[in-house]
């Protein structure tokens, strides 16, 4: 049986959910996925319990939850790698994210909001977590003001649900994900038209949807090195057309962070970089 491995945090969880096609395999040959939890490390400590990510994999019907594992190597995990080198193979030797929707109840759907007409640009703010990602309140202010003064007919879903991101919704044209569930985020992820974010688990739903995304990398070099960020946080993402990587570049064998601090991007190159992909993008077909 496929075994895949949860650990970390969200983004960890579901770019390791992604990079199978478990909802083919299920929809085809009935085969479900087992996964499990590795047991948390004295580090990730931030991360969500247990009982978090049980309740967000039980959602989706090719998935098994299998509990929590202290074994390093479960005998699933090889079938699982040789799954991914399959497709890897088959995909031109870049790893592939496939779509992981997860169900909704009918009352969180219905408190989802409707779809803007038009181009939706879903922003990830980060607003609190690791602090080299968090870019400020002022910061957003400006960048998304530049934005609807610029492209005055989008509509800006936020992706935040903590209680600041209130402040930025200051227009009938931004609105955000505060209130809402995980699975209803990522529900909402999967209908934008382009995603911004500052290196989170929306990447992994966006490159599984093929949604246009500019992603900043402030440089993590406390945590994670470049070969680390381009060969396992931003595996299949990396170098691909779709996305734009502020912050990582170079080839894989040698990735280079140019964003040494995330204080060091300002709101106008942001938003000039979102405008040129706004253009890039606006008529490009379902």
């Amino acid at each position: 049986m496929i075994t895949i491995l949860s650990w970390g945090g969200i983004g960890d969880t579901l770019r390791n959910i992604g990079l199978v096609p478990h909802q083919a395999l299920f929809e085809k040959f009935g085969i479900r996925c087992r996964v499990v939890r590795r047991p948390q490390k004295a580090d990730e400590n931030a991360c969500p319990p247990v009982p978090f990510f049980r309740e967000l994999i039980e959602r989706c019907p090719s998935l098994l939850w299998a509990g929590e594992m202290d074994e390093r190597k479960p005998a699933g995990r090889i079938v699982t790698r040789a799954v991914r080198e399959i497709v890897k193979f088959a995909n031109h030797n870049t790893p592939r994210y496939f779509p992981f929707d997860f169900r909704l109840t009918e009352q969180e759907r219905n408190l989802l909001p409707v779809r803007s007409p038009g181009f939706v640009l879903g922003v990830q703010t980060h607003l609190s977590g690791i602090h080299t990602k968090e870019w400020g309140i002022a910061n957003w202010q400006s960048y998304l003001s530049i934005l609807l003064a610029e492209a005055s007919d989008i509509s800006i879903l936020l992706i935040d649900n903590e209680a600041p991101v209130e402040q930025l919704c200051c227009d009938p044209r931004i609105r955000s994900t505060r209130g809402l569930n995980i699975a209803q985020s990522i529900a909402l992820t999967a209908q934008v038209d382009l995603l911004v974010s500052i290196d989170s688990w929306s990447k992994y739903v966006a490159a599984a949807h093929r949604i246009p995304q500019l992603v900043v990398v402030p440089s993590q070099k406390l945590y994670h090195s470049p070969e680390y960020l381009a060969c396992n946080s931003f595996e299949g993402i990396f170098n691909q057309p779709l996305n734009t990587l502020v912050g990582l570049g170079g080839t894989l064998r040698h990735p280079q962070v140019t964003l040494d601090r995330i204080e060091d991007l300002s709101p106008l190159e942001l938003a000039q970089q979102t405008l040129n992909l706004i253009r890039r993008y606006r008529n490009r077909p379902a």
